[in-house]
């Protein structure tokens, strides 16, 4: 636990997953997808997104240093 954050999804975050499975459900035929689909929105509750806290320092380096070259461009 010490590696990861748990984070509730954004909107954006439960729109991916949304898509992912209903292509999950489109491929593979699963019921199981099928059923989180037919409750989207109490399903969704039960989903959280596990974030490695390398990955996450590793991101907002990278948007600090656009930040910076767009300021001295």
């Amino acid at each position: 636990m010490e590696m990861v954050d748990l984070e509730t999804l954004t909107r954006v975050d439960q729109d991916e997953l949304k898509q992912h499975i209903e292509n999950h459900k489109k491929y593979t035929h699963s019921a199981l997808a099928e059923k989180i689909l037919l409750d989207w929105n109490n399903s969704v509750k039960n989903f959280i997104k596990v974030f490695p806290k390398d990955y996450k320092k590793a991101l907002e380096r990278i948007a600090k240093e656009n930040q910076i070259e767009q300021l001295t461009a």
